[in-house]
């Protein structure tokens, strides 16, 4: 493991503990080449990005609407749809920002009526 690699690693947070890592570095081995030897910055996750998203506020839309499964599911509609924006439609540089599969980002799009949009 390079030593950028194991820095951006140590920064992070780790809010799902020992199985988020195990998950991280999963998904690090499978988005290296066949011959890479060393593991680097560029196979990992954009770890920061999804440690700031914690602490960001719900919108406005979200706190007028009554149940916790509706404000999350409006919250996390506006961050798709950000998300999909930042990497303009590129589904699996959204997915990786994101730390979930493509299979996932899909099947939300799909459940927020988002298929095909950007």
């Amino acid at each position: 493991m390079s030593d950028q690699a194991m820095q951006q690693l140590l920064a992070y947070d780790w809010p799902g503990n020992v199985r988020e890592l195990e998950n991280i570095l999963g998904r690090a081995v499978i988005h290296m080449n066949y011959l890479d030897q060393e593991l680097m910055n560029k196979h990992l996750p954009l770890l920061s990005n999804a440690n700031q998203t914690y602490n960001q506020p719900l919108p406005e839309q979200a706190k007028q609407i009554g149940s916790l499964a509706e404000r999350m599911a409006v919250y996390e509609r506006q961050e798709l749809k950000a998300a999909l924006a930042e990497h303009e439609g590129n589904k699996t540089a959204t997915a990786r920002a994101l730390g979930i599969s493509v299979r996932n980002l899909y099947y939300k799009l799909e459940k927020y009526g988002m298929v095909g949009k950007t």
